[in-house]
């Protein structure tokens, strides 16, 4: 049972890929109560109502969201297919050096996948008109929490593929793998 224990993290990675990544939500005062959310997932789509995204950044002059111009959308499957191979391996390697480097990269990619969203939105969200409509200031990236920017309204957070990327890793790493090993004998 535990030679085969591999699939478990295996495959809550490639599970992930039926659900967002990271949601933020918006809501602007000319929405009313209506918030609008966008979703982007392993697979490399955001779904969401983009265009009504675009007329809230317009009036603090951020540029178009054009997910299809998005080369960074493009590496995100690929991404989360080498951590799923780096989970598995993590496991197979398990009591060896070989099996913590795989889990050190597995870490690796998803805290690596959080700082460089960190500085996408960062980029971004602060290159900007000057002629905009409201003059925002600087606008901190939001990859999880909530504020204000101008008028606008946030909500951001990892969602579920993030999580169940880090169960697996979890599972995997160093010292837990050997407590799941014993239990599965």
């Amino acid at each position: 049972m535990k030679k085969y224990f591999f699939i478990v993290p295996l495959a809550l990675v490639l599970i992930g890929y039926a659900f967002p990544v990271w949601t933020i939500w918006f809501n602007a005062p000319m929405y009313g109560h209506t918030w609008f959310s966008i979703s982007v997932y392993p697979t490399g789509t955001v779904a969401g109502p983009v265009f009504e995204v675009n007329i809230m950044n317009h009036y603090v002059g951020i540029g178009k969201l054009e997910p299809e111009k998005m080369i960074e959308l493009k590496f995100v499957p690929a991404v989360w297919a080498l951590l799923a191979v780096f989970v598995a391996l993590a496991w197979i390697k398990r009591n060896s050096r070989l099996g913590l480097v795989f889990w050190l990269l597995a870490v690796a990619v998803l805290v690596g996948f959080v700082a460089y969203h960190w500085y996408f939105l960062d980029k971004y969200l602060n290159t900007r008109d000057p002629m905009a409509p409201v003059k925002a200031g600087y606008v901190p990236p939001l990859v999880m929490g909530s504020d204000k920017v101008a008028n606008i309204y946030r909500v951001a957070y990892y969602d579920v593929s993030y999580w169940l990327a880090w169960v697996a890793v979890v599972i995997t790493a160093p010292g837990i793998n050997r407590r799941i090993e014993k239990f599965l004998k």
